[in-house]
């Protein structure tokens, strides 16, 4: 809902007498309804604030980059490191012609085990506009895309993060986040971490739902911006489950912003991409796209949600991403993962002796069909191996596919006993395959 300011109208006057001319009517009833539409500029100036939609190069749209190497604490950001990119098809695209890709892998240090773009720590002075401050009442609406390697199971306190409002300097943790725990998406109040605790995200989180992965999640946050418990947060969204748009959480009233030692609010600035514990291992992959604020819901949502247009030549960066595609020569695609396992090992009755193993072969296979020639397009891409175990699909073995699109993998046999070994295997940008179910 959009917050109505009044103001102050002129003071009263006496009526008119009989003796003063008709026109002085006109000009009372044209100057009230000046008076009127000043009652409500948020309506009449409702739109989109400002976005980060992938769609123009990431320097006119975010304020600096938090990744791996020379990426790391700049303004204006740098794309055109290993951890953060603008891509486009066959990568996953939701909106327009580009998204952002973030990936965080072993080793990598910004402060921590990041990859993100913000809009302070530090700004950018030619991007004024963008912090957030007491009073203000914002609606923020973009997409996320969870591939396979996305560690959304991990348990309490090893969380990967989405989306951070985070204030100005250091001080703790975000005054608002999105983060995940075993297998859902939490929302993050920083005020309430001593008041609120939920047993899948922990302490300050409030459970969104579980997300699909390998699929376009849309997610909508509504802000009133304030250091007292008149301020709210509310989140509606589609986590890909089948079960729609929908409102995930409830209209939450607590302080959503930081104090500073001198008794004022602090700014916060919108962040995105991976921000992790380190207690998580491997490589991870985001993508977001849409990313969009604005005063009113339809204006966010609008953008945000906006479909795919055509397929883009190239990035909009001076480098052209090592993951996008020719559109003058491309015309349709299909995409496919397959995956084959064998088994390696003495057999014992019904089960595979410890010892052995079972050898697993992925193929991924993006054909490309042009007006006089198909190609195959098959880039070197991240691997993730699942297993199911006690209802979730946890990480075996991760990787990446030689440049002819195949990755294999000596997996370890399960513990004597168990008869069945239920496996899946996804490629980065491609999907996923179908379950095998090993005996």
């Amino acid at each position: 809902m959009t917050r109505l300011r009044t103001h102050s109208l002129i003071p009263a006057r006496r009526a008119p007498t009989a003796s003063r001319p008709q026109w002085h009517w006109r000009f009372l009833l044209t100057l009230a309804g000046v008076l009127l539409s000043a009652v409500i500029p948020t309506v009449a100036h409702a739109g989109v604030i400002w976005t980060g939609d992938a769609e123009q190069p990431a320097s006119q749209q975010w304020a600096s980059s938090s990744a791996n190497g020379a990426a790391c604490a700049i303004a204006p950001p740098d794309t055109n490191s290993s951890g953060i990119q603008q891509v486009s098809a066959p990568s996953p695209v939701a909106q327009g012609k580009y998204s952002y890709h973030f990936q965080v892998s072993n080793g990598d240090d910004c402060y921590g085990a990041r990859a993100e773009l913000g809009e302070n720590n530090p700004t950018n002075p030619a991007l004024p506009g963008r912090l957030f401050y007491p009073g203000e009442d914002r609606w923020i609406s973009f997409q996320a895309y969870f591939p396979d390697d996305y560690q959304l199971d991990d348990t309490l306190g090893q969380s990967t993060g989405l989306l951070q409002l985070k204030q100005e300097g250091a001080d703790g943790p975000p005054a608002l986040g999105i983060g995940d725990g075993e297998g859902y998406l939490c929302m993050f109040i920083d005020s309430t971490w001593y008041q609120h605790y939920d047993p899948h995200c922990g302490d300050g989180y409030y459970s969104l739902g579980m997300p699909a992965k390998d699929t376009w999640i849309k997610l909508t946050l509504h802000v009133d911006f304030s250091t007292t418990n008149t301020g709210f947060v509310e989140v509606w969204g589609d986590l890909g489950d089948g079960q729609g748009y929908r409102l995930l959480l409830t209209r939450t009233y607590a302080p959503t912003m930081k104090v500073g030692p001198n008794g004022q609010a602090i700014p916060s600035g919108a962040r995105i991409g991976i921000y992790r514990s380190l207690a998580i291992s491997g490589t991870e992959d985001l993508y977001v796209d849409g990313f969009t604020v604005a005063t009113d819901e339809a204006s966010a949502d609008a953008n945000a949600f906006a479909p795919p247009s055509a397929r883009a030549i190239s990035p909009p960066t001076s480098t052209r991403s090592a993951t996008s595609t020719d559109a003058a020569s491309t015309k349709t695609s299909t995409s496919t993962v397959s995956l084959l396992a064998g088994a390696v090992g003495a057999h014992r009755g019904n089960w595979i002796d410890a010892r052995g193993g079972i050898q697993l072969n992925v193929r991924s296979a993006v054909t490309a069909s042009t007006s006089s020639r198909a190609r195959a397009v098959n880039p070197r891409r991240r691997v993730a191996l699942r297993e199911r175990f006690k209802g979730h699909w946890r990480v075996v073995a991760r990787g990446w596919t030689t440049a002819t699109g195949t990755f294999s993998v000596l997996v370890p046999l399960p513990r004597r006993g168990d008869r069945v070994l239920l496996l899946r295997a996804s490629i980065a940008g491609i999907g996923r395959s179908k379950s095998v179910l090993v005996r």
